[in-house]
């Protein structure tokens, strides 16, 4: 058992009092180191998230959905697709990105996805589901695929939505491949089968031909009477 023990002095004419006061504590004691283990565990837990986070995304944008505003911040120091860290209101921070770091192409879906009214509508409707865009950064020397992965969280009564962006560039180029190996693999099959469809048809002419002269023969002779 814990027990709480609190002093109050007193002095009066002279005379000093101390009036001791003991309590049970053991259920309080056992409420705080409950909730200093649980404050430790989800620390822990915030820390490896966070180490994973960063292990696996480039970018990280945090939009507070209530207010409008958003936090950018760079978890690698050589990845800076879209600037550096910055706090700003979260639609000028998108159409800036849009603007000058998304190949044209891109864009409109760009922001179909990611623009804060989509981004309330999906946690309004409480689909919590993250959802994802992939798109290809504005650079002349290079192609960069980039993937922005968005995840829905509520932090002390206030919805936000935190964007995660990574680079997916061997991953689409990879994709690209295959699917050029499935196109080509495809034709081959194509060409193969015309080709199959051609040959049935000669054989199927140089077949027909002679043996209906030899089932034509061969009724005429059996309709006769012959020695």
């Amino acid at each position: 058992r814990w027990l709480k023990i609190k002093l109050f002095p007193i002095y009066e004419k002279k005379a000093e009092y101390i009036i001791i006061l003991i309590s049970d504590a053991t259920k309080e004691h056992d409420q705080q180191h409950l909730l200093v283990s649980q404050a430790s565990d989800i620390k822990a837990r915030e820390k490896e998230l966070n180490q994973i986070t960063s292990m696996t995304y480039d970018v990280e944008m945090d939009v507070n959905l209530v207010t409008g505003n958003s936090r950018l911040r760079n978890l690698k120091e050589d990845m800076h697709y879209f600037g550096a860290n910055k706090t700003e209101n979260y639609e000028s921070v998108l159409n800036e990105i849009i603007e000058t770091r998304i190949i044209e192409n891109d864009r409109d879906e760009f922001r179909r996805v990611l623009s804060l009214d989509n981004l309330k509508s999906l946690m309004d409707e409480e689909n919590f589901e993250p959802i994802s865009v992939r798109y290809n950064l504005n650079l002349k020397e290079s192609n960069v695929c980039l993937e922005s992965t968005v995840f829905f969280t509520e932090h002390r009564g206030e919805k936000h939505a935190v964007v995660l962006t990574k680079d997916v560039t061997e991953n689409a180029e990879f994709m690209r491949r295959q699917n050029t190996m499935l196109q080509n693999a495809l034709n081959e099959a194509k060409k193969s089968n015309d080709a199959k469809t051609q040959f049935l048809s000669i054989i199927s002419h140089e077949i027909r031909t002679p043996l209906n002269a030899i089932i034509g023969l061969s009724e005429s002779v059996l309709s006769e009477d012959l020695t």
